[in-house]
């Protein structure tokens, strides 16, 4: 990454689009530190995150990946996610917020269903709305996105995207997208930075 310069404002929704290589997800890294920086700062609120420490700043951070992974264990084991004392009204709660509360209930052991080695008892749709639970539970003020839809056929792609929009509108969360592909994100999001070779050499709204 060189020369990077970027601001977000509370509850705004920016997509980073780029080929692969370009240095999006590695610079998505750098929010959570997955990575320490090597020059230059991050602040959240005007606080430097090397001076937060891991617990507090990833609290404030939910990721949603492409590739969902899940546990072989219980739908609420994953949601919870190692958090310990984590309650059901907690679980439930943000189960609702995903959009995933009517299948859980659907099922005859509810939250304490196994969902099979990768959830391969769930469908494409419903193991991503539980990853977003997931990315709900510590009540993050900022979700990282990182090609979060693109695995999923088009229907079920547009109704996970409405979800976000409307999480986004209800909870006032900041959305950073990683997308190769800008129509996937040009509905929901308010700029658009394009990134090659570790810089970011355009940024706009969509239309632009």
């Amino acid at each position: 990454l060189k020369g990077i310069t970027l601001a977000v404002k509370p509850g705004e929704k920016l997509a980073f689009v780029g080929q692969s290589g370009a240095g999006k997800t590695t610079l998505m890294a750098l929010v959570p530190r997955f990575y320490n920086l090597k020059s230059g700062e991050i602040t959240i609120d005007g606080m430097n995150i090397s001076e937060m420490t891991l617990k507090s700043l990833r609290d404030q951070i939910g990721i949603v990946s492409q590739d969902v992974f899940l546990f072989g264990g219980t739908l609420r084991e994953n949601i919870a996610y190692g958090l310990t004392g984590t309650t059901d009204e907690a679980l439930l709660e943000v189960a609702a917020q995903a959009n995933a509360l009517e299948f859980i209930q659907s099922f005859p052991q509810g939250l304490d269903t196994l969902v099979g080695e990768r959830g391969v008892q769930l469908s494409g749709g419903q193991r991503q709305r539980i990853a977003i639970a997931r990315a709900l539970i510590t009540r993050p003020d900022v979700i990282v996105l990182d090609e979060a839809v693109s695995a999923l056929d088009v229907s079920v792609r547009a109704q996970v995207l409405d979800l976000l929009a409307d999480l986004s509108d209800r909870l006032g969360l900041t959305y950073l997208f990683i997308s190769h592909d800008l129509s996937v994100v040009r509905a929901i999001t308010d700029r658009v930075m394009v990134m090659q070779a570790g810089r970011i050499v355009e940024e706009g709204v969509t239309e632009e």
